[in-house]
């Protein structure tokens, strides 16, 4: 039989071209990765571009925003750092009212070879905070919905993060196709409370943009509260005869000394062996190595209390002589029964 060309004559007779006819329904839908690819490279490329460029002018935004007293640990203001870094690229000018983006975009919209991709990369200036419900998790994907405008949408679930279903978030989402994706990262609300919620969805968009500064703050501060939740007034010690079980004890022996190796503060420390306490005595677990157990308290401590892991499971497991596997499933043991 000849190949009907897809500008010929439909030959059921609709007087249509074969392609806006029957044809259309042999056409193959286009995975969106295809696009979602090219929109991750410009993604990473924002960020590279910025601190390449424009460093020291996003350092002195930053300097001039709320630096809560709860945020002076390191770990917490790299997380505020970052969050200013993504809203001051989107939302303030750098060069004559031009920001970081709008000055990236005029270098890379003639790359994009999809008007899809280019559509997508183009609505990235309009972009807004905000906060989000954690509805769902499946798949691999988080199912949020945003508390202001009760727009729904799916992001990748995040390797580093922790939440669960009901949890809130906040960060600015940029549209790629089918989905979004959070730019440079999410920040959990560990403790967010309705009153604080409320508040949050009384602002319109332009003013929770202007305000995101101190709400990141805020918001940093209140995971920093529910960190502290975790603590007591005991002080411990891995070498104390204040464990239940000698295995216990072996962990923190183990955990304190990889910890001092890094020079991580003292009081990061005990920090750690207080979670490992509290763990060890609503859990009471059994196991056979301490290796795996030390090895988790150090991503927890790192994950929840320092709030950046700088090593990886992969790079813990590697250190302590266990399996990222082992340590993602005692990681999750220990997080379930401290919060």
């Amino acid at each position: 039989m000849r190949k009907i060309g897809r500008n010929e004559p439909c030959p059921c007779g609709s007087g249509k071209k074969y392609k806006r006819c029957h044809g259309a329904s042999r056409a193959v839908a286009i995975d969106p990765a295809r696009f979602n690819n090219q929109l991750d490279q410009l993604h990473k490329g924002l960020y590279r571009f910025a601190v390449q460029n424009y460093r020291v002018e996003l350092e002195e935004i930053i300097s001039q925003h709320p630096k809560f007293a709860t945020l002076e640990d390191e770990g917490r203001m790299n997380l505020y750092r970052l969050g200013l870094t993504a809203w001051a690229m989107i939302h303030e000018p750098i060069e004559q009212d031009e920001t970081v983006f709008d000055i990236y975009y005029q270098t890379q919209r003639n790359k994009a070879k999809d008007t899809r991709v280019d559509q997508a990369f183009m609505a990235w200036k309009e972009v807004t905070p905000s906060i989000y419900e954690v509805v769902s998790i499946t798949d691999e994907k988080f199912h949020i919905r945003d508390v202001r405008s009760n727009d729904e949408t799916t992001v990748r679930a995040y390797e580093m993060s922790s939440v669960n279903e009901g949890d809130f978030v906040i960060g600015m989402l940029l549209p790629f196709v089918q989905k979004h994706e959070f730019l440079l990262a999410m920040f959990e609300l560990v403790g967010a409370d309705e009153g604080f919620i409320d508040e949050m969805k009384a602002l319109n968009d332009e003013a929770f943009t202007r305000e995101y500064p101190a709400v990141l703050a805020m918001a940093l501060t209140m995971e920093k509260t529910a960190d502290s939740d975790t603590e007591s007034d005991t002080s411990l010690d891995s070498n104390e005869e204040t464990w239940d079980n000698p295995l216990y004890g072996e962990v923190a022996t183990i955990f304190e000394g990889k910890l001092q190796e890094r020079e991580v503060a003292e009081e990061h420390i005990t920090k750690g062996l207080k979670i490992w306490k509290t763990f060890t005595d609503k859990e009471n677990p059994t196991f056979r190595k301490p290796e795996s157990f030390a090895a988790a308290l150090d991503y927890v401590l790192q994950q929840k209390v320092l709030g950046q892991a700088n090593q990886s499971q992969k790079e813990l497991a590697e250190i302590y002589g266990t399996s990222p596997t082992t340590i993602s499933k005692n990681r999750k043991r220990i997080i379930d029964v401290i919060e």
